[in-house]
């Protein structure tokens, strides 16, 4: 979903940057838990069994499925709107500053504005109300528009652009894997996950966006449009 009659880029909406009172209807930026709330959200660690609930409400992403529920603009019988993903899962988590983080991986063709983080906004709603993921993927994928939650963009991050299908088309050339620079980037991505762990921290993004989750419980998965 996009600010409607969002300015150019700079401008400003109601006396502050349109991306500000954009980010607003994603968390809510006026909550201010207590230090006890911080503290528990922030010391929390996954349970084994996390992983293969996880798992599972994951796997239903994969195959080829009607993504128009999970982007901005496109209508139910829009053929773009139809996306493949090859995996999606969990990665294991990772333990920054203090704080656990997950690590979910998507390998896909190709995919749409607001995407990922509709299906991480799903897939957490699901998990944390520990609701079968059946019924909620068969409304998600149907033509019928429904309400989404899209999670927070801190943490988002392109790992690699594929081009397998170029290698094996045009083996006599150099291959695009970049296998040379894995090192180099995996440094860089140490960097990268630093700078969201700091974010995360100042803004406190994740607790503030499961507050606002928890709030519109009632809402999501049920008609709407963007």
């Amino acid at each position: 979903a996009t600010a409607a009659g969002a300015p150019a880029e700079g401008g400003e909406e109601g006396g502050f940057p349109w991306w500000k009172k954009r980010n607003q209807e994603l968390y809510d930026e006026s909550y201010q838990p207590e230090q006890e709330e911080i503290d528990r959200h922030y010391n929390y660690r996954s349970p084994p069994e996390l992983l293969k609930q996880c798992d599972k409400v994951l796997s239903n992403y994969i195959g080829s499925r009607n993504y128009h529920n999970f982007t901005s603009g496109k209508k139910p019988k829009d053929p773009s709107a139809r996306r493949y993903m090859s995996f999606f899962r969990w990665n294991g988590v990772k333990v920054v500053d203090g704080v656990e983080y997950a690590s979910l991986v998507v390998e896909g063709q190709s995919f749409m504005i607001y995407q990922i983080r509709k299906m991480v906004g799903l897939a957490v709603f699901l998990v944390r109300y520990n609701m079968e993921p059946g019924p909620a993927f068969k409304k998600a994928f149907s033509e019928d528009k429904i309400q989404i939650p899209v999670a927070p963009a801190n943490g988002l991050l392109l790992e690699r652009v594929l081009y397998s299908a170029y290698d094996k088309r045009f083996n006599h050339l150099p291959s695009l894997s970049f296998a040379d620079l894995k090192a180099p980037m995996e440094e860089f991505k140490v960097v990268v996950e630093k700078e969201v762990a700091a974010a995360e921290k100042r803004g406190l993004i994740t607790l503030r966006w499961l507050q606002l989750l928890d709030r519109h419980y009632h809402q999501w998965l049920t008609p709407g449009t963007e």
